[in-house]
């Protein structure tokens, strides 16, 4: 990992930041925050972190374990406890942490293992991207035109695809099946993807569902099908460079629900972001005061996952 990159997600979360607080004054989300039933949100940002902690460790042992390398629920959620000590400050370190340990564990290649997170990011595009424009269909809000254009283009690339993957020539796809980033295709079939569409919208449904009642919660009351169409999109805010979505998160909600109560919203945001970064640490900081091992990827591991893939 290049040193730009080791300190991108602090340079996006700061400047986000201090793009919502040059638009909305601090003092008026201080003020808003101060209004905020702090102790429902509290236990609710719980709840939806311990929830989707547990939930996660089905997925992804939906994702890695393989005919050979079995893994169990345990373990699963061992390694991804442990990989929130990283992905809590900076998400790429945490997914590397994620799939160094499970082809530790396997013995396998990480190119190949890492493959298979790619799968897990596909499926949650198409699901997000899917649940997005089904919202915008339905929302009458302002921005959603413009959500229906975006989801509608991304979820038709997305599945387009798929569609190249299962209808390219056969001897493409065993030619593709023999490198690396491709073993997946030897084993995975559409009973594996349709398990996993189904581990997944429960997962973001547990998000949608804190979403829902936060925002009721803080006095913002947006019909089902606006909240449907614009949370995906935070959603998919979060998986660009941050420090666990702060900035990112409280940026789309702003921009996607902001035409009234904005300083609730970033107060809102700012919550959820340092919420789930808190009690995530908690959980890492638990699985690492019981196993007495962080299991680091080493530098040179990280670079491999990029750099391998060149050479097939």
């Amino acid at each position: 990992m290049k040193h730009w990159e080791k300190i991108l997600p602090l340079v996006v979360s700061a400047g986000l930041i201090s793009w919502l607080l040059y638009q909305v004054s601090p003092a008026a989300v201080l003020a808003a925050g101060a209004q905020l039933p702090w102790k429902q949100l509290a236990l609710l940002t719980v709840a939806m972190a311990l929830a989707l902690y547990l939930w996660d460790g089905l997925c992804l042992q939906a994702v890695y374990t393989t005919e050979g390398s079995p893994l169990g629920y345990r373990r699963m959620l061992h390694i991804r406890g442990l990989s929130y000590l990283l992905s809590a400050l900076h998400c790429q370190l945490g997914q590397a942490m994620v799939i160094w340990n499970v082809a530790r564990h396997q013995g396998g290649s990480l190119v190949a293992t890492a493959s298979r997170g790619i799968l897990l990011l596909y499926h949650d595009g198409v699901i997000l991207i899917s649940a997005g424009f089904v919202g915008a269909w339905f929302s009458t809000s302002g921005p959603a035109p413009g959500i229906r254009i975006f989801c509608g283009t991304a979820l038709a690339l997305l599945l387009g695809l798929a569609a190249v993957v299962t209808l390219s020539p056969a001897s493409l796809r065993h030619r593709f099946q023999n490198t690396r980033w491709g073993n997946w295709l030897v084993a995975w079939t559409w009973r594996h993807s349709l398990r996993l569409f189904l581990l997944r919208i429960v997962y973001y449904a547990v998000v949608g569902m804190y979403a829902t009642l936060a925002l009721r919660i803080c006095g913002v009351y947006e019909d089902h099908a606006t909240v449907l169409s614009t949370i995906p999109l935070v959603l998919v805010a979060d998986s660009l460079p941050s420090i666990s979505g702060l900035g990112t998160r409280e940026t789309a909600l702003y921009l996607l629900l902001g035409a009234e109560h904005r300083e609730v919203l970033v107060a809102m945001g700012l919550f959820w972001s340092l919420g789930l970064l808190l009690v995530r640490l908690a959980i890492g900081l638990i699985h690492l005061w019981f196993s007495g091992e962080i299991l680091l990827p080493p530098p040179a591991a990280i670079a491999a996952i990029g750099a391998d893939s060149n050479d097939d």
